[in-house]
């Protein structure tokens, strides 16, 4: 779009013990204590093809004063927030969660914009901080999310203004995605996917219904291993796991949303812990509200899995829907940057 990037670089402030506590788990082999060791091993993995991506960062900003010396040195003309649950304090940063709605750029000329931010769950669960988002919310220039719930809230703090547009990993096409992967598969023949953040014994039985109905010659190949939150597979390698799948069972959102970009067959098991909306919002938009499975709803859901696993999809149609909201998403970008 024309526009010079830089990413501000803004981690979660620890007082200096819990700092020191913190760096030791990182290290202590043997345990992965609320996924501080794996995160560290995760990103030995990702780091060089997120930094030859993103090529400009600021430095890392912890606190608010951090960030208004940061914001002050590069005098930007707007800043853009989103969008992964960026709006939940439980997932960014307990202690200086203003910074992500803004709370750090004077009375000036930065234009405030939200792009498809999330607050991951469908209703705000701090009311101690209720005025205060109302307040900082009220100087957004622009404000969207990529939930008609995250919508709702907007209004409920009084911006009825709010816009409903695609994750930002579907305002690009999958010829971006084509670019990033590796060149060699990796999968093998009538390869199902199973992409599943969160395992219990239901989600298993969802599987081994969905094999059975496939039939003789398919096989899972599980691709994160949930136990102890490390990962194997770069992004590339990520990527084409999604590329080569012929079918995709998952309780990702992510994970539906590559599937959607690969136009795979898929079967959608619903996370709420981590957020059930963005399913919602997401496979309503595109009409495949089918494709979900809701544990706990007291449908048969591995009968109601199996059924749907082979069933077509119409990428056309899905497509075409696809299109035009990416085409109104970037339209609001746009306008949202040029005021």
């Amino acid at each position: 779009m024309g526009c010079k990037v830089t990413l501000i670089q803004k981690e979660v402030f620890y007082p200096f013990w819990k700092k020191v506590l913190v760096l030791a788990l990182q290290w202590l082999p043997f345990q992965n204590y609320k996924n501080f060791r794996s995160t560290r091993i995760n990103s030995k993995i990702h780091k060089p093809i997120i930094d030859s991506i993103i090529t400009r960062k600021t430095d890392v900003a912890i606190t608010r004063s951090d960030l208004e010396r940061m914001a002050f040195e590069y005098k930007f003309d707007a800043v853009v927030v989103g969008s992964d649950q960026v709006w939940r304090p439980q997932y960014t940063d307990r202690i200086y969660y203003g910074a992500y709605f803004l709370d750090f750029l004077g009375e000036g000329q930065t234009r405030r914009i939200s792009y498809a931010a999330s607050f991951g769950l469908d209703y705000w669960s701090y009311p101690d901080k209720e005025n205060e988002v109302r307040s900082l919310l009220s100087k957004f220039d622009a404000l969207s999310s990529r939930e008609m719930s995250g919508v709702k809230l907007c209004a409920d703090f009084g911006r009825s203004d709010c816009a409903h547009v695609v994750d930002p990993t579907l305002l690009v096409g999958k010829e971006f995605y084509k670019s990033l992967m590796g060149k060699t598969s990796l999968a093998t023949d009538k390869s199902v996917l199973c992409y599943i953040l969160d395992d219990c014994g239901l989600k298993r039985n969802i599987v081994s219904s969905c094999m059975s109905s496939l039939g003789h010659g398919y096989a899972p190949r599980y691709i994160y291993s949930g136990g102890n939150g490390r990962q194997s597979y770069s992004i590339p390698e990520w990527l084409r796991a999604f590329s080569d799948a012929e079918y995709v069972i998952t309780d990702s959102f992510h994970g539906v949303v590559f599937s959607i970009v690969f136009n795979k067959k898929f079967v959608a098991i619903s996370n709420p812990e981590r957020g059930a909306g963005r399913f919602d919002s997401l496979l309503s938009r595109l009409e495949l509200r089918e494709r979900l499975i809701s544990i706990g709803s007291g449908a048969d859901v591995t009968r109601d899995a199996s059924m749907l696993i082979g069933k077509e999809i119409d990428y056309d149609r899905v497509n075409a829907l696809l299109d035009d909201w990416r085409l109104s998403s970037n339209k609001f970008l746009n306008e949202a940057l040029n005021g």
